[in-house]
């Protein structure tokens, strides 16, 4: 696997030594992309839970250079004025998605920000990506299609 060593941590989150709440979000994370991609749900992989709550939050222009496949976002809460938005391996943007309680699907490989605009209110976001799948001898193609599923 090429991804062995890098840190992945493989024991079932419901094993884990967690909070009450994080093993709930994590159960209801993973009945929904189960739902989403049942391929991309029955190997390994992470979801990262943020809030922006500030108005002077933002994601910098990156690349998440240790996926080895594409990912999917979900954004709630109750905000206004942020949005993400993602770019090719040219720099030229593909687009700007407010994924609030949509979920999107895109390449964290390809270099992407989040933008606020008169930011206000609450902002949850969860992101689903892999760094790490058994099943895999190599990483997934890029997806250059970035959209809401």
């Amino acid at each position: 696997n090429f991804k062995a060593g890098k840190g992945v941590n493989t024991t079932p989150v419901e094993q884990q030594r967690l909070p009450k709440w994080k093993k709930e979000l994590w159960t209801l994370a993973k009945k929904l992309i189960t739902l989403i991609d049942p391929d991309f749900a029955a190997g390994e992989y992470v979801v990262n839970y943020a809030c922006m709550n500030q108005p002077d939050q933002y994601v910098k222009k990156h690349t998440d250079s240790e996926d080895i496949s594409y990912q999917y976002a979900l954004n709630l809460g109750d905000y206004k004025g942020a949005y993400t938005r993602c770019f090719d391996e040219n720099e030229n943007v593909l687009g700007e998605f407010d994924y609030h309680r949509r979920i999107c699907k895109m390449d964290g490989r390809l270099p992407h920000e989040v933008i606020q605009t008169d930011f206000e209110g609450v902002r949850y976001t969860l992101v689903w990506f892999k760094v790490y799948d058994h099943r895999k001898t190599e990483p997934d193609p890029v997806f250059r299609h970035p959209g809401f599923v």
